[in-house]
């Protein structure tokens, strides 16, 4: 049965979460597509696409998250007055702070491997303006499928097969990380051939952060994931790279 409460807070994630799509679009093309000949829609037809795609995608899988996590007091704490805390200037902090050191965390251990791994395409190749408009992807369309979304469901199952809120809210929180880091599986084989080590790097990369996110979902709402993605997302796509060009 279709609750009409989470149609509009689903409609509202869907189409910031298409939006935040359609701003990394240039983004997308210039790391995956650096010199391709490959014949390609009209710009506005693509970023219309994506916004369209990502729009209907995330409004559907919202919809369920909101729905699954009511019953386990997470979800968004602007629409749902039962999340366990709405948030106030000290948890938004932080949100921040966890962000920050997300972001530090993964360029720290990605220089680890870069040894061991062969050449990627540098974020200071592509300018700031196209680095700035893909902030908001991954705090916000990765953060409405993977935690609202992804995560909510998973534990939402998982008390249906018996395990404690508790026990079930900390497992979804492990797979959706995992999940997190497989779902850049796709976009890393497009730039280059996968590796074992690189099948690692990006499964530790992006789960290490997921779990950093779950947590504050858990606790906090999605709002609060939101912000620590796009901290973390700021590190990596703005501060670093212009240390970097610097």
């Amino acid at each position: 049965m279709i609750r009409t409460r989470w149609i509009l807070p689903a409609i509202t994630f869907g189409a910031l979460s298409g939006l935040a799509a359609a701003c990394a679009l240039p983004y997308i093309m210039a790391i995956n597509l650096p010199g391709t000949d490959q014949a390609l829609p009209p710009f506005p037809i693509l970023l219309l696409a994506m916004f369209l795609q990502n729009t209907i995608l995330a409004s559907v899988v919202a919809y369920f998250g909101l729905r699954a996590g009511q019953t386990l007091g997470i979800g968004s704490a602007l629409f749902d007055a039962t999340v366990r805390s709405s948030g106030n200037r000290l948890t938004y902090s932080l949100a921040v702070t966890v962000g920050l050191l997300a972001g530090l965390l993964v360029w720290a251990l990605d220089a680890v491997f870069v040894p061991y791994m062969p050449s990627l395409p540098l974020m200071n190749d592509v300018s700031f303006t196209v680095r700035a408009a893909a902030i908001l992807y991954g705090g916000v369309a990765e953060e409405v499928l993977l935690r609202l979304g992804c995560l909510s469901m998973v534990a939402w199952v998982l008390v249906r097969m018996r395990l404690t809120p508790s026990v079930a809210l900390t497992s979804a929180i492990i797979i959706a990380a995992v999940l997190f880091g497989i779902g850049h599986l796709p976009a890393m084989a497009a730039i280059v051939p996968l590796t074992p080590i690189i099948v690692f790097r990006t499964l530790l990369l992006n789960a290490l952060p997921g779990i950093a996110f779950g947590l504050l979902y858990r606790r906090y709402g999605i709002e609060h994931a939101i912000v620590a993605h796009t901290c973390a997302d700021i590190v990596l796509l703005l501060i670093i790279p212009s240390i970097r060009i610097s």
